[in-house]
């Protein structure tokens, strides 16, 4: 995920000769390679107008994704247990979490295009999901909200 913004942030600077500034606001297509396309919205907050309810740590642990692949490695073990995912579906599912397309992910697995997009069609069906976006957002929730539970029962 970091890649991906990564990558926005470069064409977005490319295309725009600068950054967007506090107050203004941009929307971002990127088109997959699977003829996907993902419209993101961007607005700038200045740092007044961030919600004071979120504290400074949970701040950091929500502003660093990177952070958060331990709690989906975690939370990918739960799952495959609750959701009764073979290790190979498990496997692909995280790759898939990670960004990462059915090329790359068959590449890595030494298996075949066909044989990733059967595995991710087993675990949507598995898991009640419809598509890889709500897999990746639903194991990304998850994360986020296990790295705050984990941040907020540190500092008590």
């Amino acid at each position: 995920m970091t890649l991906l913004f990564e990558v926005v942030s470069v064409v977005w600077i490319y295309r725009n000769g600068g950054f967007l500034t506090p107050g203004q606001a941009a929307t971002v297509m990127l088109v997959g390679s699977t003829a996907t396309t993902l419209l993101i919205y961007l607005l700038v907050l200045s740092p007044e107008r961030i919600d004071r309810r979120i504290s400074a740590p949970d701040m950091q642990r929500v502003a660093r994704p990177v952070d958060q692949e331990e709690e989906k490695g975690q939370i990918l073990s739960y799952l495959q247990e609750d959701w009764g995912l073979s290790n190979a579906e498990t496997e692909v599912t995280l790759f898939a979490v990670k960004g990462f397309s059915n090329k790359e992910i068959s590449e890595l697995r030494g298996s075949s295009i066909a044989t990733v997009k059967k595995q991710l069609s087993s675990v949507y069906r598995k898991s009640g999901m419809e598509n890889r976006f709500q897999l990746i957002a639903y194991v990304n929730d998850e994360a986020i909200t296990a790295g705050l539970s984990a941040s907020r029962s540190a500092g008590e």
